[in-house]
């Protein structure tokens, strides 16, 4: 694992913007230790937690400063399957809310792959990596799994006048 300050953390510290080799929490620390190593996992093997997700309303440009946000040199936008390319969903179609272990642990490594491959140099530059899923605003238990799961990560809500959104839609 390393965090933004380049540093080896245990997996108990993975949080918001804490880059994974390996694509998940199990074997987290022999991953770790052979990234460190610069073994063959030390280019663009690193899989970053989000450090903000985009959140709103429908119709209120969240797609936009998505976009915007993801010209920047050191922000890497997450991608979802092809039904939504620029959304990841994690946390509002996660099977039985994160309450089911396995599932959770399944899916774990799907979620980090919904993420581009990072360098050891990158990590340690500090790019963050984010999400946009407009729809976790509407569910707030996608909300509460996502500080569950990423305590650290920061929320960034769009929010549109109910009457101009509803003339555009």
């Amino acid at each position: 694992v390393l965090d933004g300050r380049a540093e080896c953390a245990s997996a108990a510290a993975v949080d918001a913007g804490a880059c994974v080799a390996g694509g998940g929490r199990a074997g987290v620390a022999r991953a770790a230790l052979s990234f460190l190593a610069g073994g063959a996992d030390a280019e663009k093997s690193l899989r970053c937690l989000p450090t903000f997700l985009i959140v709103g309303a429908q119709k209120a440009a969240t797609g936009s400063l998505s976009d915007w946000l993801s010209r920047h040199p050191a922000l890497r936008r997450g991608d979802g399957p092809a039904a939504h390319r620029r959304e990841v969903h994690y946390f509002d179609q996660l099977p039985g809310n994160g309450s089911d272990a396995a599932a959770l642990e399944a899916t774990w490594r799907d979620y980090l792959r919904s993420f581009p491959a990072v360098s050891r140099d990158e990590a340690r530059a500090g790019v963050a990596t984010f999400e946009k899923s407009p729809s976790y605003a509407r569910f707030p238990d996608a909300l509460a799994l996502a500080r569950h799961l990423v305590p650290g990560v920061h929320l960034v809500v769009v929010l549109r006048d109910p009457v101009d959104r509803a003339y555009s839609a």
